[in-house]
């Protein structure tokens, strides 16, 4: 019996966003590795903060994308940005800088 376009099957079957089984055990696995080894991974950083402080960095900023989440641009709907430039005159006193801050023009 071929399958139909648009006909379910399966009406009750996998809810939607529903993790695989084997990618769900395969998680917890890691997870259980990667915990044990928090002591040892704390003090290879350390030692390579000692060697080099780029590859120190390095080595932070590449962990840093499965803890902070990476940004996306909302703002532009996909279209280019039209670039701004700023120019500080920092020629002004202390007070007249302030008043530019504030917005006021006294």
């Amino acid at each position: 019996m071929p399958f139909k376009k648009g006909v379910v099957t399966n009406p009750t079957g996998r809810p939607k966003g529903t993790v695989n089984r084997t990618t769900a055990e395969a998680k917890e696995l890691l997870e259980t590795i990667l915990y044990g080894q928090l002591d040892n991974i704390g003090q290879a950083l350390d030692n390579l903060k000692g060697k080099s402080d780029k590859d120190y960095v390095d080595a932070c900023v590449k962990m840093f994308k499965y803890v902070i989440p990476e940004k996306k641009d909302i703002t532009s709907d996909g279209k280019s940005m039209t670039e701004i430039n700023i120019t500080v005159d920092s020629s002004g006193t202390e007070q007249e800088l302030k008043k530019l801050l504030d917005g006021s023009s006294d």
